[in-house]
């Protein structure tokens, strides 16, 4: 595992800031970076496994949560029989308190690892990545989309090899709505956009007989995009423009908030106790038509479709339509974005980052970027992928949504941990414990000194 980075070089860092087919490809999908010395060189690496199994279609009851990992692994090895790749397949819950671990001692760091670009961002300007520029290519700067190189990017360097981008919108079940005659509540115009006002009539149109419009899983800590989505719609920010600053106690905030109070706790809308609740919860609400909106995901259309083929659900019982969350105009809806990469441990031994950089840069070889993206169906990082979204109008939208209203507050450093904060206190204000406008302001002091500690890197 990555070693040569104690405690005090961590601060003083900080201070300074189809499958067969595929795999006879890929011996040719990258370079081959020099690798020092002889013999074998092992690297450790931690991965995030997000979708079942190879392809994403295997049955989640048989599929190995290893499965893509020691594909990948076994394909990079053909190539490379110098180096070793020693793999933990881990989640995020279990990766990130690791992470910060490491990061905090100097020691237990894996050599290279995946990670969501804010995570990442953070760790380059606290001085605990190596820079990828001096692998990067020609070709490589060429081939990432504009989004990507951007996200990579820390005070003019390069830290991550970046794979997909991840994104969200708010999905119906058209069903319900043409069921009661109400299709025309939902937007139909080219972006479907919507003001706050058509969404909040929407759902009391379909609250009844014991069904409600949606609910929030704030028992979760993944997810609160989804809920930041509203005061964000209103034009509030987590963050000053620097990122030094909290700046969420907003009237932009309150009013966006307070949307989602009065559905739960006035006209009910919301799924009663949603302050409980998890994003599985919601989303079991929604495969048997107790709810009538889901936070959706680029994946979730392939999650459904595979539930109705088993017989889990009825076939004809949802049609999704993807929507933009709703906003106050002029400002435009606002949804999660984020991409996601593999980057490589500051490690005083040349030759494991060498090697470690070599496995970084075929995980963002283009047919491997492909066959995840097509497996998670998410837009890849790499132009030379190609559109994996033809024919698939569920896909094309999300991933619309994702490159066109990102909300920047999700790239700034500490915007992870800020969630020690953020999720209590959206758990108060919808179990009715304390009022918005108070909320929002007790959040002020904690948030700011978890920024401050972060940027301190303390």
């Amino acid at each position: 595992m990555a070693t040569g980075i104690s405690r005090r070089s961590f601060l003083r860092g900080s201070a300074a800031l189809g499958v067969s087919a595929l795999g006879a490809s890929l011996t040719a999908a990258c370079g081959q970076l020099p690798i020092g010395g002889g013999g074998q060189t092992t690297i450790h690496f931690w991965w995030v496994q997000q979708f079942t199994g190879l392809t994403g279609k295997e049955d989640p009851k048989t599929a190995k949560p290893t499965e893509f990992s020691d594909w990948m692994i076994g394909q990079f090895n053909k190539k490379n029989p110098n180096i070793k790749v020693q793999a933990e397949v881990l989640g995020f819950a279990d990766l990130r308190p690791k992470l910060n671990t490491a990061a905090a001692s100097g020691a237990g760091a894996p050599d290279i690892f995946y990670e969501a670009a804010s995570n990442l961002r953070k760790y380059a300007f606290l001085g605990i990545l190596e820079p990828v520029d001096p692998y990067l290519d020609p070709n490589d700067l060429k081939d990432f989309l504009p989004l990507f190189q951007d996200q990579m990017t820390v005070k003019g360097k390069k830290y991550f090899w970046p794979i997909f981008t991840a994104g969200t919108a708010l999905v119906a079940n058209r069903k319900i709505f043409k069921d009661l005659g109400a299709e025309e509540l939902l937007p139909s115009n080219a972006d479907r956009t919507w003001t706050f006002d058509q969404f909040v009539k929407a759902a009391g149109a379909v609250t009844k007989d014991g069904r409600y419009a949606w609910g929030l899983g704030l028992a979760d800590q993944p997810g609160d995009y989804n809920v930041h989505a509203f005061p964000w719609g209103m034009g509030a920010h987590i963050f000053s423009s620097d990122g030094s600053k909290y700046t969420f106690n907003s009237p932009e905030a309150a009013d966006g908030i307070q949307i989602l109070a009065d559905m739960e706790l006035t006209s009910k809308t919301l799924v009663p106790g949603t302050a409980g609740l998890k994003w599985a919860d919601i989303t079991q609400l929604f495969l048997g038509g107790k709810v009538a909106f889901l936070n959706g995901a680029l994946g979730t259309e392939a999650s459904i479709s595979a539930a109705m083929k088993s017989g889990n659900i009825p076939a004809d019982s949802i049609d999704l339509y993807p929507l933009a969350f709703p906003s106050k105009p002029p400002v435009p809806p606002q949804h999660y974005s984020e991409c996601g990469g593999v980057a490589v441990w500051h490690n005083s031994n040349k030759s494991t980052v060498d090697a470690a950089m070599t496995f970084g840069k075929f995980v963002s070889s283009t047919d491997i970027v492909k066959a995840i993206c097509t497996a998670g169906r998410w837009p890849p990082s790499r132009a030379s992928v190609g559109d994996i979204f033809t024919g698939d109008a569920y896909g094309e939208y999300v991933a619309k949504a994702a490159q066109k209203w990102g909300n920047p507050d999700v790239l700034q450093l500490g915007y992870y941990d800020l969630r020690e904060v953020t999720l209590p206190m959206y758990q108060a204000i919808m179990s009715g414990k304390q009022n918005v406008k108070d909320a929002l302001a007790g959040s002020v002091q904690p948030a700011q000194q978890i920024i401050d500690k972060v940027r301190s890197g303390k």
